[in-house]
């Protein structure tokens, strides 16, 4: 969420632009001056402002640092674009992964996590003289058969 539409979230919430200066600490000049990009407004007291609006800490944090980003230099451009892409992945009203993006370990459909998925889906085929390998075909035998060769 913008900077202006952080602050106007949380006059609402404080009741008005001088009480939400009260409760940070600023003038209400100051207040009108971050709103309108005359002042730039510190990550100590955007934290602030996003907090009485209930806007999440975090997404604050990357705000600020792509706003503090100069679009006119090469690398700092890129790092505004990688930034909002990354806020962009996240939408502000959810804060949650895209369903077709499950981090590992999510479950599947039928309640199993991927990773154990992926495990058991490894066909291994015991070599002569070594034990069968536990039910799920556990990596972690495989690892230990490998490393002792017979």
């Amino acid at each position: 969420m913008p900077l202006k539409d952080t602050i106007e979230t949380a006059s609402a919430a404080a009741g008005n632009q001088s009480k939400l200066a009260a409760m940070i600490g600023v003038t209400p000049q100051n207040i009108s001056d971050y709103k309108n990009g005359r002042l730039t407004c510190g990550l100590k007291k955007r934290i602030q402002i996003a907090e009485i609006a209930g806007v999440d800490r975090l997404r604050t944090i990357f705000e600020y640092f792509e706003d503090s980003l100069d679009a006119t230099d090469e690398y700092e451009a890129q790092a505004k674009a990688t930034i909002r892409a990354m806020l962009d992945a996240f939408p502000p009203e959810t804060d949650q992964a895209p369903e077709s993006k499950k981090p590992l370990g999510a479950k599947s459909s039928q309640g199993v996590s991927w990773r154990k998925r992926m495990d058991s889906n490894v066909d291994v085929a015991p070599q002569p003289g070594t034990k069968k390998p536990p039910e799920g075909g556990s990596l972690s035998w495989r690892k230990r058969r490998d490393s002792n060769p017979r």
